[in-house]
Parts: C-alpha cells; structure tokens; sequence
C-alpha cells in the first residue's frame, strides 16, 4: 500500500451489516487445510483459502435458495471428481433439490429432484471397492456416490456417471482426462417412515453408512441398503432424543460416535460383527457445553471433536491401554472441558489430517497435524490448529469474521458529474460537494430518494444533463424521478411496456444523454429507454423503449458499462464480452452488436469499461488480468478479498484506468501496462469505488460502519502524461 496515500472520510451512514449463519463446511482435499469450502444459510458459498488469512476468493450466490428452499448440508466435490480444479461442491436444500455448482466457475451445473420432503443430511461415500475408480474407458462407472437423508425417512443414494472428457482447458490442473457428469438416483431405501433422517457418516472404507433419525434410533446400511447393525432408540426421561450429528472411526471404521439433541454423546463398538452396536461410552454432558450436540468430527488416533448448541466446543480422548491392536473395551474416553467460541449454537465441525514432518510414521496416536474447522450460528469460523495446546487451554485459535462478498453487494457509489450518487440497499442519495469556510472539502446530501420500504434496490443511475434518475427494483419496479433546479425530487410516470421491459434488471447504465441500457437478470437481453431530451419533468412521460438488443445466447451477463456516447460493453461469466454501439439518431435499426472477445467458460469477467477516443472496451477477469478487447494487456496485482469487480476512467485522464477490489485501489498506467499507484483504507473493506474527478477517488467502506471516503493520487502520477 501507499502510505502517503489518505482516504478522507466524508459521509457516514449506520447501516446494518447482514451476516448469514454458517450451514456447513468441507475441505477442499482431504490432506490439505489449505482450501476450504463454507456453505451459509442465505445460500451463499465461499471457497476460502488459509494462505490468505481465510479470506473469500470465489463465491457463489443463492445456491439452493429458491421457491422457499433453504441449504441444509454442503459435499465438497472436486477431489473424488478427478481434481478438475473447478470446485465442484453439491449443496442439498429443504426443498428437496441436490444441486451441483462450480465455485469457480459460478455456475449451476446440475440438479436433482429428490422428493418435496426435502434433503436433511448428506455424506460422500470414500472412494474404495464400493465406487469405482473413474475411467475414461468406462464412462457408466460411477465416479461418485452420494447419500442423503431426507425428512420423510428414506435415504437415497444419488450417483455421478461420466459423460464426456472435458479439454484441458476446462481444468485448473494439467489432469487432461478430467471429466464431465450426470448425476441420477440410483437407488431409495425407507428406513423409518415419516421420520426424518437427521445425520449420517460413512465407513472410512464405504463398507457401511450409520444414519440417525429424530426418533433417537441409529442404523448401519450398506450400499445397497441392507441393514447390517442398529442400535436402540435413545431414551432420555422416558422420550425419544434425536440424533443430531454422527460421525465414525475415520481410520478403520470401529465405533460410532452419536450425539443428541440433549447433550448426550454416546460410542458404539462397530469393531466385529459380534459385537455390532454395543454402547462402550456415555457421556451424558461435556463441562461448559448446554444443549444439543449439533456437531460431531472424529479424527484419527482416537480423538472426537463436539459442538453444542451454545457455541462451546469440547473434545473427547481414548486413552488406550498400552496395545493399539486391543479391543474398544479396553480404552477409556476422557472428556475435556469445552471452550465457548462461538456466540450462538456451532452447526458444523470439519478437520484435516496434514503431513507433520516431526511425527513419527506409522504411529496411530494423536500427533500435531490436525487443523479443525468450525462454523456457528453466529456466522463466524474458528480455526483450531493444534488440538493439544487447545485442551490445554492455549491460545491456539484464529476466529474468522464473517466477510462480505463485494462482488455481488447491495451498495453502489458512482460519481457523476463531480457528485457522488450512493445506492444503498433501499434508498438513494445523491451528494454534492459545498464550499468550507476553513477550505476543507464538506458534502451535502441534496437528494435523498426512497422508492418503497419493502423495495430493495437493484439498480440505478443518473443522466446528469437530463437530470433523471432511474430505479430498478429487486421485484418488478421500475421508477424514474426528475431532479429539479431546487434539487427536489418529482416522480414521473412510465409506459407500461417501459416498466416491463425494465423489471428485474441487474444493472443500468446512461448509454448516451437521454438513453437508458438495462440489462436483463439473466442477461440475455439489453433494454434501451429513450428520455425525451428535456429539462422538464412533463416531457419524461413520453419515455419510450427503444429496443431490445437480443444478446448472444449467453445467460450470464454478470456487469455492464458505457461511455455515455452510446457504446456499451457487457461482461459474462463465460469470458464473453460483447459491445453495444447506438448511434445518436433514435432509429433503431442502426444498433450494432459485435463480440468483442468470445470467451472459454472457465474464467468469468468481473469488471468493464468503456473509455476512449474511439472508445475501448477494457475488461477484468477472475485471474486479475487486464484486456483491452480481445488481447490480454497486463496482470493486475492480487486481489486477497476476491475479484476485482469495478473498472474506471475519466474523459481528462483516459490512460489511467482504477481498479477497484475489497482491499485496494489500483491506478493502472494503460500506455506503460504498469500499475503507479495503489492503496487502500486501513482495517476497512471496499464495497465500490471509481473516479470523482481526476486525480481524485471516491470509495465506498465499512470498519464497521459505511462511509464514502475520498483520495487523491500523487501529483507525481497525475501529472506525467504519455502518447497515444
């Protein structure tokens, strides 16, 4: 960062900041705690990386979050998929669907209907004798074998079968026969009727599956659904205790570890047939952990991990007896006192095993080596790195806050004209900058609009010279208002076909003076809203569509910018980007679309500009690299919160382009394809940000609160002015 660089904060709103709840996590391959995916209750997943402080670095919006539905359980796919390096994770919802996403790509792969009972619990069978190892020459094998429990007491199995070899191009790794699937359901086992299935953990093996249900009773099933061990019903003052979280032996399958909803955790010997669903330990409560065990994680060496429904996390040891081949009924389970590290109740527990260089090999008691995930109600994460220094008490824990995605946010700030227009999640201001009498610079708010409470904003801009303001709403509103001298505010009515054509938009921009460019949610279509060019607020009620510019059969628009002259770019999650030029005249047929830059479908545009004479479409991608049309320009420094996800330019300095991430501002020099500035609030995130006026910025950050804030490149950098 730059530290001659200083943000001035100028307007400061108290806005709530809404987190969602942590659903589930997983690592993202089994020995490395280096990747992790986090499934929140919003339908929001975060793929996280410990390297950069656990910081999002992709994410996918409402998954599972549709007609009601909301996200139960998360499977990480991508490793037992052949490592195709796209993040492949399935995410099963209340609804009944079991959809697949690409955390990396940021696109919905597959889906299936399981039933309006909806999904409770998942769990990935181990890759073993029960599920083939995939081959390109066998594409019928399954190369994966999901079970889920769901609320009417069955469990089926959903498998994945090999389709086609993806190019190499498709994969992040050089694994040339990663391969494409479908998922189906193979087979559906009731186990209880009419009582839900509430967690379930494979054998290490994929020998046999242990599911519990809310009537307290646990079943061993093998893959084909057979019943091979059950244990009794839970009684706990004469009614029933759901199980709320299982989890087994992860090295050779030989107990069972249940916990209910009353505290209770209980061990079952599955050690041999003989002996199939003894109980060999109750503990009725762990000290410092109140309510139900939501969350349950065996690891090796006999060490089990336990969270409660009041944040506390505890842990149980197996002291062994001198003889690690005896049998389970010669240990004994210690339990430790638990520690409160979460504020509400712990969902999930999730852990690795990783290499340690000081273990000593073949040795089956605990050593050092084991990082442990926790999510809880209070969206937070807890990293545990070293179980031992834990239950000593030490200082071993990293609590991870929750973090925003600015890529998709609910705030927009957009300077205009020398003035800051401000979107928030249902209002819109626009502030101007008055005189001081000290010289320093002060901003007022001259317009403040509010649509409707229950209206959340989608969209919006502000034509400068005609003094409109269009807002596009979250549902199917649409509204435009006149700015008058007095700078009030008056509404004005629209066509009905005007507000048709403009519901739902995901952005809108001013393609040129009296020229709206809505794009559509789903990107495939670009709606143009012609203002009459007027100063009166009477003469908007004429406002008409234009056109509706079909776009290429590309369903992924995911941002949109203009010049204000009338060429307009779109960015796609496919890597497309297509420009829109509209000529000055208002006949429609002299549009012309042409695709700038055809893209592959692995590496989405996440920023774009149009600036320029003649203007240029200059675009960003996910990997932080810079294009300037269909040639790649330059590599943009890392971004640790993300993306980059706003790119832009002003008429006096139209070689300096601003790329703005969560943590910085990147001034970037085009004719020399250098980065000469760069900076960034201290302890803040960036929600949005672009030019005010050359050499100036204006931001948009929360630490906690939300403020627009300004600052100003080096004279240095301004000054120095370089050829076409």
């Amino acid at each position: 960062m730059d530290a001659s660089a200083t943000f001035q904060v100028h307007i400061v709103d108290s806005i709530e900041w809404q987190v969602s709840a942590v659903v589930d996590v997983g690592p993202v391959r089994a020995g490395s705690a280096d990747g992790w995916v986090v499934l929140r209750a919003d339908g929001s997943v975060e793929w996280r990386t410990a390297r950069t402080g656990y910081s999002v670095e992709y994410w996918v919006g409402e998954a599972g979050v549709r007609d009601g539905g909301k996200p139960t359980c998360l499977v990480v796919l991508d490793e037992v998929l052949r490592g195709s390096g796209t993040g492949e994770v399935a995410v099963g919802a209340s609804d009944g669907r079991l959809s697949v996403y690409s955390v990396r790509r940021r696109r919905l792969l597959d889906e299936v209907p399981l039933g309006a009972s909806g999904i409770v619990c998942m769990a990935l069978q181990p890759m073993g004798s029960a599920v083939a190892a995939p081959s390109p020459a066998a594409s019928d094998r399954p190369l994966a074998c999901l079970a889920c429990g769901c609320g009417d007491g069955r469990v089926q199995w959903v498998v994945a079968t090999a389709t086609s070899i993806l190019p190499s191009s498709w994969s992040q790794t050089s694994d040339a026969t990663a391969q494409s699937c479908t998922w189906h359901i193979e087979r559906s086992v009731m186990l209880a009727p009419g009582t839900p299935q509430t967690a379930m953990a494979w054998h290490p093996h994929g020998r046999w599956l242990a599911v519990g249900d809310a009537a307290g009773a646990i079943r061993c099933v093998d893959a084909h659904g057979r019943v091979v061990a059950a244990m009794g019903a839970l009684q706990r003052g004469g009614a029933p205790a759901s199980i709320t979280s299982i989890a087994v032996d992860p090295q050779h399958g030989h107990y069972v570890v249940s916990g209910d909803s009353t505290g209770c955790v209980c061990l079952w010997d599955m050690s041999s047939t003989t002996a199939a669903g003894h109980l060999l330990c109750e503990v009725g409560s762990i000290e410092n952990m109140v309510g139900a065990v939501q969350a349950l994680c065996a690891l090796p060496g006999g060490m089990v991990v336990a969270g409660a429904a009041d944040g506390g996390i505890g842990t149980l040891q197996r002291l062994p007896d001198g003889n690690s081949n005896s049998n389970n009924h010669n240990h004994t389970w210690v339990a430790s006192r638990a520690r409160s590290l979460h504020a509400r109740g712990v969902r999930c527990i999730a852990a690795v095993t990783q290499l340690h260089t000081g273990s000593a090999r073949g040795s089956s008691s605990y050593r050092p080596g084991h990082v442990v995930l926790s999510g809880g109600e209070d969206a937070r994460l807890c990293v545990i790195g070293d179980l031992q220094r834990y239950i000593r008490h030490e200082r071993v824990v990293q609590r991870v806050f929750p973090q925003r995605q600015p890529a998709v946010h609910d705030w927009q700030v957009q300077a205009v004209s020398g003035e800051v227009l401000v979107m928030y999640r249902q209002r819109v201001a626009i502030w101007s900058p008055v005189p001081s009498p000290d010289g320093a610079q002060q901003w007022r708010s001259t317009v403040q609009v509010t649509p409707r409470r229950e209206d959340a904003l989608a969209a919006a801009a502000y034509d400068a010279d005609t003094r409109h303001l269009l807002l596009i709403g979250s549902d199917v509103s649409v509204r435009l208002f006149h700015r008058t001298a007095a700078d009030a505010v008056q509404p004005v009515s629209l066509p009905a076909k005007v507000v048709r054509a403009g519901a739902g938009a995901r952005a809108v921009v001013v393609a040129r003076r009296g020229l709206f460019a809505a794009l559509a949610r789903d990107g495939t279509a670009l709606q143009l809203i012609q203002l009459p060019i007027s100063s009166t607020a009477t003469a908007a009620a004429a406002a008409v569509l234009l056109q509706t510019v079909s776009l290429p059969d590309d369903p992924s628009g995911l941002c949109i910018s203009a010049d204000g002259d009338g060429a307009v770019g779109i960015g796609h999650a496919s890597g497309r980007v297509i420009r829109v030029d509209v000529p000055e005249t208002d006949t429609a047929g002299d549009l012309r679309v042409q695709t700038v830059r055809d893209g592959d479908g692995t590496c989405p545009v996440t920023a774009i500009a149009v600036c320029g004479r003649p203007p240029c479409v200059w675009c960003v991608d996910a990997q932080h690299a810079l294009w300037r049309g269909d040639q790649e320009w330059m590599r943009l420094p890392a971004a640790r919160h993300g993306v980059y996800y706003a790119v832009s330019a002003t008429a006096t300095s139209p070689h300096l382009l601003l790329c703005t991430s969560a943590d910085a501002l990147v001034a970037v020099d085009v004719h020399r394809r250098a980065v000469v500035w760069r900076a960034g609030p201290p302890r803040a995130n960036i929600l949005a940000g672009g030019w005010l006026s050359s050499p100036t910025a204006v931001v948009m950050v929360r630490r906690p609160w939300t403020a627009v804030a300004s600052t100003a490149l080096p004279d240095a950098v301004e000054r120095k002015r370089y050829g076409t």
